[in-house]
């Protein structure tokens, strides 16, 4: 794989362990060659690295297999999600999954990425419909511009919604960037 291929979510293989890419910077100066920053999410054990790829660096790419998965339960340190081919049980501690743990409800089915056999963490849908929990109320007469506010949905994460959301309200959430889409 080449560093022209990696791109935003891209899984690599850095010192043996596969690293998700979370952020890309690609910038080249007018007589240096091309270079590529980027921060590396373990997904292993959740830990952050920054590295830097220069022009013709090889990457290489980790061997990673998705497997259809049912979201059970989470407690206190893991989320557990069950096979849908084996119904075997796996466990991601919750430090691994970040944010994701904020979309995942009972029941919801998703992707397992397993290396080696072993759970390393999920795949999301694009977007996800909430249910929404509580809204602060909108203010009348506050809406010059585009005007949001909190809200809380049934998997008790935060979402900026406008103002028009209201409690028992369904909408649609991006899992890229935990906004608000629609109106479900």
């Amino acid at each position: 794989m080449d560093i022209t291929d990696l791109k935003k979510g891209s899984i690599i293989q850095v010192n043996g362990t596969p690293h998700r890419v979370v952020k890309y910077d690609h910038s080249s100066q007018a007589r240096g060659s091309a270079v590529v920053r980027t921060k590396l999410r373990d997904m292993r054990n959740g830990s952050m690295l920054d590295k830097t790829f220069r022009k013709g660096d090889k990457i290489e790419s980790a061997d990673i297999d998705p497997v259809e998965a049912q979201f059970l339960y989470s407690d206190g340190e893991q989320a557990y999600f069950m096979r849908l081919d084996t119904y075997d049980q796996l466990g991601i501690a919750r430090a691994v999954l970040g944010e994701q743990i904020g979309f995942l409800k009972e029941g919801m089915e998703i992707k397992v990425l397993l290396h080696q056999g072993k759970p390393l963490n999920v795949e999301l849908p694009t977007k996800i419909e909430l249910e929404v929990i509580s809204a602060d109320p909108g203010v009348k007469g506050n809406s010059a511009t585009n005007v949001t506010k909190q809200c809380r949905v049934e998997t008790g994460m935060e979402v900026s919604v406008p103002m028009f959301i209201e409690s028992g309200d369904r909408i649609k959430v991006d899992t890229r960037s935990n906004e608000y889409v629609e109106r479900a």
